[in-house]
C-alpha cells in the first residue's frame, strides 16, 4: 500500500468518526427537544423566530473554513424545523396566488422539507388558520403600499388569538436562481419577541384624511424611523382610514414610549394604534460572504 493510499484511508476513517459523532449529537438534540415539548403546557407549538435568528446570526458570525455559510444555515434550518416538530404538531398555511408564486418555495427552504404545508387561496384564510390553531404559522406576501384589500388590516385589532408578524423570508440570500425581490412575511399567534436587530409594523386608525407623507412626517416627529408606509380606506366616503408603517427597531406594545409620544403629537388625528408585529432583520450579502470575499449589494 502506498503512503498516499494509507493517508486516504486514515482520512476516510476520520470522516467516519466525525459522522458518528454528528449523528450521536443529533440524536441527543432531538431527545432534548422532545423533553422541552413534554415540559411545556399542552397546546400549540410556540415558534420563536427571534431566538432562531439569534442562533443563525451567531453561527454566521463565528463560522470559519470553506463550508459555505448558506450550507451551514440550510443544515440548521432543517434541525430547527425538526426541533419544533418534536415538541408538537407543526404546520404551515401558505398563501397561493398568481401575485405571489414563490411563497411555497420560500416557506419550504426556511421551514424544512418535512414540514406540512397547506396552500390557501386567500390571505384571510391563512390568517384564520393561524388564529384558530389549525396552522402553526402563516406565510403571506409582502405588504404593498396601495393594495385595495390589504391583509394587514385584519391584524388591526386586539386579542391573544390575533396573528402577529414574526419573521420575514428569506432570512439569508440563498444562492439560487430566483428574483432578488422574492420575499414573504410570516405570522403567528402568540407574543412577539425582540431578536436584537428588528423592524416593526405599526397600524394607526386615522380620524381624518391623512396622506402617507403626512403620516410619515408625524412618525418622524415622534422619533420613529420609518422605512415604508401603506394606507387603506374602506370606501371613499369612510370618515376614517388605516395607515401602516414599517419602522426600524422593535416595538413591544402600544404602551411603548415612542407610541405614547406619537399619540401626543397626533392629538385627535389618530384614534388608535396597533403594533402588529416585528421581524428579525435578515442577513445580507456581506454577512453571508466567505472570509476575504467581496460581497455584492445587500438585499432588503
Amino acid at each position: 500500500m502506498s503512503s498516499n493510499t494509507a493517508k486516504l484511508e486514515d482520512l476516510r476513517r476520520e470522516i467516519d468518526e466525525i459522522d458518528a459523532q454528528l449523528h450521536e449529537l443529533l440524536i441527543r438534540r432531538t431527545e432534548v427537544s422532545r423533553q422541552i415539548g413534554r415540559a411545556k403546557e399542552r397546546g400549540r407549538v410556540r415558534i420563536r423566530p427571534a431566538r432562531e435568528a439569534q442562533i443563525m446570526r451567531h453561527l454566521v458570525a463565528s463560522h470559519r473554513g470553506s463550508l459555505p455559510k448558506a450550507v451551514l444555515l440550510r443544515i440548521w434550518r432543517e434541525v430547527i424545523a425538526d426541533s419544533a416538530a418534536q415538541q408538537g404538531p407543526f404546520s404551515l398555511s401558505v398563501y397561493e396566488g398568481e401575485d405571489a408564486p414563490e411563497l411555497r418555495d420560500l416557506a419550504r427552504e426556511f421551514f424544512g422539507v418535512l414540514t406540512p404545508i397547506a396552500e390557501q387561496g386567500s390571505a384571510v384564510r391563512v390568517l384564520n388558520e393561524v388564529a384558530c390553531g389549525a396552522a402553526s404559522l402563516g406565510v403571506l406576501p409582502p405588504i404593498e403600499a396601495d393594495s385595495r384589500d390589504p391583509w394587514w388590516r385584519h391584524l388591526a385589532r386586539d386579542g391573544a388569538e390575533v396573528p402577529r408578524i414574526v419573521a420575514r423570508l428569506p432570512f439569508a440570500p440563498w444562492p439560487r436562481d430566483r428574483g432578488a425581490d422574492s420575499a414573504a412575511l410570516v405570522v403567528a399567534a402568540g407574543p412577539v419577541e425582540p431578536s436584537g436587530h428588528d423592524r416593526s409594523f405599526l397600524v394607526a386608525e386615522i380620524q381624518d384624511r391623512m396622506s402617507r407623507a403626512a403620516f410619515k412626517d408625524l412618525l418622524g416627529r415622534a422619533g420613529l424611523a420609518v422605512r415604508e408606509t401603506a394606507a387603506w380606506n374602506e370606501s371613499e366616503a369612510a370618515p376614517y382610514g388605516y395607515c401602516l408603517a414599517e419602522i426600524e427597531g422593535y416595538l413591544g406594545g402600544s404602551d411603548d414610549p415612542p407610541l405614547a409620544a406619537l399619540l401626543q403629537a397626533a392629538g385627535e388625528r389618530i384614534a388608535r394604534l396597533w403594533p402588529i408585529g416585528s421581524y428579525p432583520v435578515p442577513l445580507g450579502d456581506a454577512e453571508m460572504a466567505a472570509p476575504g470575499a467581496r460581497a455584492g449589494r445587500s438585499r432588503r
